[in-house]
């Protein structure tokens, strides 16, 4: 909670693009807290924050406990989200691991070692949109 931790956890958002805070008091902090010490919370339809939770009759992949492959939360939104905070409390089902990939270094490899995919890529427009079962 010191102002020389949270300047190092910025710090290290800002540099890596991703931090790692462990052992957090999960009933006593607020996820949003937080978020405030980065800027201005942008709130959408989900609310401010959102539980992540397994469903038997889920609409979406996302609430069931089954393998998420890489990709970007919400890109149908206008304007898209510049960061995303989660915070994992507790996994009481089998499966639901969490994988991060680094887009930017991806990106970067595409570029070097397959130029010609890498414009198309960066050079195509592309239109996202929600779809689910419902």
């Amino acid at each position: 909670k010191s102002k020389q931790n949270l300047s190092k956890i910025i710090e290290g958002f800002y540099q890596y693009g991703i931090i790692f805070i462990k052992n957090v008091p999960v009933p006593h902090v607020d996820v949003l807290d937080i978020a405030k010490s980065f800027g201005y919370i942008r709130e959408t339809n989900w609310g401010k924050t959102y539980n992540v939770k397994s469903y038997a009759d889920a609409n979406s992949v996302a609430y069931t406990s089954h393998a998420l492959f890489g990709h970007t939360d919400d890109p149908y939104r206008d304007p898209i989200a510049t960061a995303q905070i989660s915070l994992f409390t507790k996994n009481t089902t089998e499966g639901g691991e969490s994988t991060l990939c680094d887009g930017f270094k991806i990106a970067e490899d595409m570029r070097v070692l397959y130029p010609e995919y890498f414009e198309l890529l960066a050079n195509t427009p592309i239109h996202f949109y929600l779809k689910d079962n419902n």
